[in-house]
């Protein structure tokens, strides 16, 4: 990973910018048992979060990266169009949008000023490995522009404290930004509350969150564009979380974090 040579707005300019398709694939796609169940709880979250939405012919994918989700916005029935800042990823990316045979284009873009690139819009705006990188402030702003190049629905994905990965990781995390580690290379995690606020801020409506399980502190985040133009947001008391079926191990889990929150509080 590294940042681009030439200059960029900012935030763009603080961007974790890929450049090497190859390692990122083998790094996010990777083979074996557990690749294959990570790629799966992925894809059934991504399905989950999309069920049942109408409409829905094409999708933007930015950052695209090389073209990872590709395969899977075309079992949706979906034409892709997928942008990245990096010209190595968009150069990857069209190799794989024509293997694919993909409806769509590829070309360059900013997340952070999608209108630009995307003047025709796209009725799904997804944006996913990517929001987590920046703060509060930021994820709103990029909130604003993925709606704003939308037809009606946004997918992102987000990382949140909520899971037992969650915490897992959140003291890791607060760990790094104490080192000052470069802020741009430190994953944020959010609330469900947070993602709630952030969402409203931006003047969308909160869908569902859709988290991938207990063992990963990623989930997917559906929201859309209010029917009515005069809407305005308000932050929903309650998160919609969809899990879907609890497993016997994720039971088990749930337990083991209840039983010892329950201990701790007896101290």
């Amino acid at each position: 990973m590294s940042l681009p040579s030439t200059p960029l707005p900012p935030p763009a300019a603080k961007y974790p910018l890929f450049r090497a398709p190859e390692k990122y694939m083998a790094t996010r796609a990777r083979g074996g048992l557990r690749g294959w169940l990570k790629a799966r709880r992925e894809h059934r979250a991504l399905a989950r979060c999309l069920k049942g939405l109408p409409g829905l012919r094409t999708v933007c994918d930015v950052p695209s990266g090389p073209g990872r989700l590709f395969a899977l916005w075309r079992s949706h029935g979906l034409a892709v169009i997928g942008l990245d800042l990096a010209p190595e990823m968009t150069g990857s990316a069209s190799r794989m949008h024509r293997a694919l045979g993909l409806g769509g284009r590829v070309g360059a873009g900013d997340a952070f000023h999608l209108s630009a690139a995307l003047p025709e819009g796209a009725d799904l705006i997804a944006c996913v490995r990517f929001m987590y990188y920046f703060d509060q402030r930021e994820r709103i702003a990029l909130w604003r522009s993925l709606a704003a190049a939308s037809h009606r629905h946004v997918v992102v994905q987000l990382r949140t404290s909520e899971t037992l990965r969650g915490q897992l990781v959140a003291a890791r995390t607060e760990a790094n930004l104490r080192r000052r580690r470069a802020r741009h290379l430190t994953r944020r995690l959010c609330s469900h509350a947070d993602i709630a606020h952030e969402v409203a801020a931006a003047g969308l409506r909160l869908v569902r969150i859709v988290p991938m399980g207990e063992l990963s502190d990623r989930v997917f985040v559906l929201a859309e564009k209010p029917a009515k133009p005069t809407w305005i947001p308000t932050v929903p008391t309650v998160a919609p979380i969809h899990r879907g079926r609890w497993s016997p191990a994720g039971l088990a889990i749930r337990g083991l974090v209840a039983a010892c929150g329950w201990a701790a509080s007896l101290r």
